[in-house]
């Protein structure tokens, strides 16, 4: 699953993209790769698993097709994006 999607803040378009190309931050790439496969230096085959992992969830917790991510705070930890927990993700 990687539909197109939208990430708007205040009516305002901060991310358009698919659902695996969210900017996912490097230090939680790598802390799931440990917890997953315990790999500190994880390859390109362990860091896709892990980004669709992240993306597998976020799709999980959407409502048609919506997701707040102020209802989510642990995405903060994962995504590189300024004021995430004023934003939402939506499917387009």
């Amino acid at each position: 699953m990687n539909p197109k999607i939208i990430v708007e803040r205040h009516g305002e378009t901060v991310f358009k993209g698919k659902l695996l190309g969210l900017p996912f931050k490097e230090s939680a790439v790598i802390a799931k790769s440990i917890e997953l496969f315990d790999d500190e230096e994880p390859c390109v085959i362990h860091q896709s698993f892990v980004i669709k992992t992240y993306a597998e969830t976020l799709a999980s917790w959407m409502k048609d097709g919506v997701l707040a991510f102020k209802d989510h705070p642990e995405t903060a930890d994962w995504l590189n994006i300024e004021h995430l927990m004023s934003c939402t993700l939506k499917v387009r």
